[in-house]
């Protein structure tokens, strides 16, 4: 049975994780988009920032496209966001979090993703990738503002699973009385 103790106590800081990492997948979607609309207006095609992505593992060549190297991208890429989003909400100071204080943290972690990313991640892992942000640095680093900003919304989020929470637990009960 489905109890409002889910959102409460040792639960709150899983709740707040998922919330986080929902945020997080958010995010990315929402930096992922962005870079996609400003490669593609670019004229280095819609897919090139997922295609730059998957060059973690196809090297330059993931820069010749193909889906292989999209999809590994795109599921990097998300896989890394959702990392970061749960990160952000176990670290989310528990219940007081508004949604602008948490905006701001989130800001303040995607510009710490940004320098982690730029400088120590992308040099060593992905210096295909690397060599290609390096020309559009100001959009490289809006988009993880933007990402930053969308996490932002994990307290809503967590919020919104409360809710739901504990509507199933009204449900319960009255499926109990009923039985």
């Amino acid at each position: 049975m489905y109890t409002t103790s889910m959102v409460r106590g040792s639960d709150y800081k899983s709740t707040n994780i998922l919330a986080g990492t929902i945020a997080g997948l958010l995010g990315g979607a929402a930096m992922a988009l962005l870079m996609m609309v400003v490669s593609s207006a670019a004229g280095m095609g819609f897919w090139h920032p997922m295609e730059m992505v998957g060059a973690l593992f196809y090297g330059v060549d993931a820069l010749l496209g193909g889906a292989g190297p999209v999809v590994t991208g795109v599921l990097v890429h998300l896989l890394c966001t959702g990392a970061v989003g749960a990160l952000f909400g176990a670290l989310l100071p528990p219940r007081q979090a508004t949604t602008g204080l948490a905006t701001s943290w989130g800001v303040v972690a995607g510009v710490v993703c940004w320098a982690v990313d730029s400088f120590l991640l992308l040099p060593v892992f992905n210096q295909t990738m690397k060599d290609r942000v390096d020309l559009a640095p100001g959009w490289w680093f809006l988009s993880f503002v933007l990402m930053g900003a969308v996490l932002g919304a994990t307290p809503a989020i967590r919020r919104s699973i409360a809710r739901r929470t504990t509507n199933v637990d009204l449900l319960a009960d009255r499926m109990d009385r009923v039985a």
